[in-house]
């Protein structure tokens, strides 16, 4: 009876450690470095810093796409 108890309670541990890395705060401050939206509203060319070097937007784009769920909300 001791190691049906003992799984679950391992189990739980994982479930409860799994969905607490899942939250976490949405922190609005910008470290890398790109540029943001107020830094400049309407003026084109934009040249945006990221990860792989820099992209230089020449014209107010009419539609973007994503390629990741979690970029739908950058600004």
């Amino acid at each position: 009876m001791r190691t049906p108890r003992l799984r679950v309670l391992a189990l739980a541990a994982a479930l409860l450690l799994g969905l607490t890395a899942c939250g976490g705060q949405d922190d609005d401050t910008r470290t890398d470095g790109g540029a943001a939206a107020a830094d400049a509203p309407g003026q084109f060319p934009v040249t945006i810093k990221h990860a792989l070097g820099t992209t230089v937007v020449p014209d107010k784009p009419k539609r973007v796409a994503t390629v990741n769920w979690a970029n739908d909300e950058v600004p």
